[in-house]
C-alpha cells in the first residue's frame, strides 16, 4: 500500500479551521489541490457506472467574502467523451461547528475553455473539505479528506473516490468461545480503493481482538473485491490471509468480511479472525463513534 509504513503513532486532532472571524476585514484564500483521488460516475439512464481516473480537483475559499471556486480537470463522464477542464467560480462556502469546509450549490453553469457550456449544467454539487491533522512520528502533518459529489446534466451522477482515506474506529469485539466482549478504540484503518481492479486494501494500525493479546501494527487485508455505488462503496470477501509487516499470516485467517460505507462518513466493517473472533468496527473520519454491542 502506499500509505505510511513507518507509522508508530497517529492521533485525530480538532479541525485546523474552527471559526473564520474577520473583525479587521482582511482577505485571505484558502486552496486545496486534490488528485489523489478518481471519478465513479453513474448513468441515470443506463443505469451503468463507470470509473474515469487522472481528474484533479483545485478548490479555492476566499475571505471575507465567502467565495469559492473550483477547477475540474480531466473530467470524463462516458468512454467516447475527450476529457475537459471545468471552471466553477461564483459559488458560495461555509464552515460547520467542527471548521468543515462546505460549498453547496444548484445550477452552476460551468465554464469550458472560456466558453460558458449551459448543457453541462452541475446540480446537487457539494464539496466538504476536513482540514484535518494527524500527528505521526511525533509530527502535525496535514491529512485533509475532501468528500465531493455532484450532478452534470440531470444524467450523471458523480462521486469522487479517495485513493486512500484514515479512520479512526471503534471496534467491538466477540469471543465466540468464550461469549467475551472486547472493546477497543485505539485501531486506525487505513482504506485504500483501486480503480483498475475495483478492490480495497484494509491495513489495521493496532489490531487487537482480546484483553492480553499484543496490538498488531500493519496488518493488512489485501484485493477485496469492491463495489462502487453513488455517494458510498461495500466490500466482500469470504476468506483472506492477512499479511503482518508484509509476511503472510496464515492462523490468522480472515473469514466472512463485509463492509458498507460513504465517502461522507464512514463505514461499518465485520469481519471474523481465526473463526474465533467476530469483529464489528465502525470507521469514521473524525472523532470516534460509540462501541459495538451484540
Amino acid at each position: 500500500m502506499k500509505i505510511l509504513k513507518q507509522l508508530l503513532m497517529i492521533a485525530i486532532l480538532a479541525i485546523a479551521t474552527t471559526s473564520c472571524d474577520d473583525p479587521e476585514g482582511s482577505s485571505a484564500a484558502y486552496e486545496y489541490s486534490y488528485s489523489e483521488c478518481f471519478n465513479y460516475v453513474s448513468n441515470r439512464q443506463s443505469g451503468k457506472g463507470s470509473v474515469f481516473d487522472d481528474v484533479k480537483y483545485i478548490i479555492k475559499f476566499e475571505m471575507p467574502s465567502y467565495e469559492a471556486s473550483v477547477k475540474i480537470m480531466g473530467a470524463k463522464f462516458n468512454e467516447r467523451m475527450p476529457a475537459i477542464d471545468f471552471e466553477l467560480s461564483g459559488l458560495k462556502w461555509s464552515n460547520n461547528a467542527n471548521g468543515v469546509l462546505t460549498i453547496s450549490a444548484n445550477d452552476v453553469v460551468p465554464v469550458v475553455n472560456g466558453q460558458a457550456m449551459s448543457e453541462y449544467t452541475i446540480n446537487q454539487f457539494k464539496v466538504e473539505v476536513y482540514d484535518r491533522y494527524v500527528v505521526i512520528d511525533g509530527q502535525l502533518k496535514t491529512s485533509p479528506v475532501f468528500v465531493i459529489q455532484y450532478t452534470i446534466a440531470e444524467m450523471f451522477d458523480v462521486t469522487v473516490v479517495p485513493e486512500e482515506v484514515l479512520y479512526v474506529a471503534s471496534t467491538g469485539v466477540l469471543d465466540v468461545e468464550q461469549g467475551a466482549p472486547y472493546y477497543n478504540s485505539d485501531m486506525l484503518y487505513w482504506i485504500e480503493f483501486d480503480a483498475e481492479t475495483m478492490t480495497a486494501d484494509i491495513e489495521i494500525n493496532g489490531a487487537k481482538f482480546a484483553e492480553g493479546m499484543p496490538a498488531l501494527n500493519d496488518m493488512e487485508f489485501n484485493d477485496i473485491p469492491l463495489t462502487l455505488y453513488t455517494g458510498g462503496y461495500s466490500l466482500a470477501a469470504d476468506a483472506l490471509i492477512p499479511t503482518i509487516m508484509d509476511v503472510p499470516y496464515p492462523n490468522y485467517a480472515i473469514t466472512s468480511l463485509s463492509g458498507n460505507g460513504t465517502f461522507a462518513n464512514g463505514m461499518d466493517l465485520r469481519f471474523k479472525c481465526m473463526d474465533r473472533y467476530s469483529v464489528n468496527a465502525s470507521l469514521s473520519i473524525v472523532g470516534t463513534t460509540s462501541s459495538n454491542q451484540f
